[in-house]
């Protein structure tokens, strides 16, 4: 992937980070996972199971979001590095 890909990606990573709507889908899948796994039967160890891996996977993507994003803006900074080296 070429620097210019990178600063593309980043920039739309942190847009997504930024988005009122997905910002409010994540906090509300997360609070959804963590009711559920706090009601859940002592004995349904499945269902607890089930609940802590998708709340392990959307923790997941936050991060690989933010990751992206910070990639993005290290693009950027070395693109512009090399603009000033020419």
């Amino acid at each position: 992937m070429t620097l210019e890909h990178e600063v593309i990606d980043g920039a739309r990573a942190q847009e997504l980070i930024e988005d009122p709507t997905l910002k409010k889908m994540f906090d509300g899948l997360e609070k959804q996972y963590v009711k559920s796994w706090q009601t859940t039967n002592v004995k349904d160890t499945d269902e607890r199971e089930r609940l802590y891996h998708a709340l392990s996977v959307l923790q997941d993507i936050k991060v690989h979001l933010r990751v992206m994003a910070d990639d993005g803006q290290l693009a950027q900074e070395h693109l512009k590095r090399l603009k000033r080296g020419k």
